[in-house]
């Protein structure tokens, strides 16, 4: 039976994926590291990565380790929530950047052909 915890593990898993997959869709960005380069790879790499998170949480949990199962758990939380929100701030500046770089090419083009001024 999952517990909150799990679901904000499953969350915080699916943040990073997800986020991840935008970044790589934009295509000014890779992903680093060699062994996920490959969508399937990434995506049943990170399906089995979080099911084995919430699965060792529980075993440690049964046999009476609850501050290990809960330590495993805020662990993987915390990384996987820093890691999407460092991928998100990235290609929040990227498409801040693309955006002014428009809005000033457009702004110029303007001048240079009279319009709107």
């Amino acid at each position: 039976m999952l517990d909150l915890p799990d679901y904000a593990l499953i969350g915080a898993s699916s943040a990073d994926l997800m986020v991840t997959e935008l970044a790589l869709a934009d295509g000014d960005f890779r992903e680093f590291n060699p062994i996920i380069q490959n969508r399937a790879v990434r995506i049943t790499g990170k399906v089995v990565t979080t099911v084995v998170m919430i699965g060792v949480a529980h075993k440690l949990k049964r046999n009476g380790h609850r501050r290990a199962a809960t330590t495993v758990r805020w662990i993987a939380i915390g990384a996987w929530s820093a890691a999407a929100i460092w991928n998100a701030r990235l290609l929040k500046m990227k498409r801040d950047r693309d955006q002014r770089m428009t809005a000033g090419f457009n702004s110029s083009l303007d001048v240079a052909l009279g319009i709107g001024h």
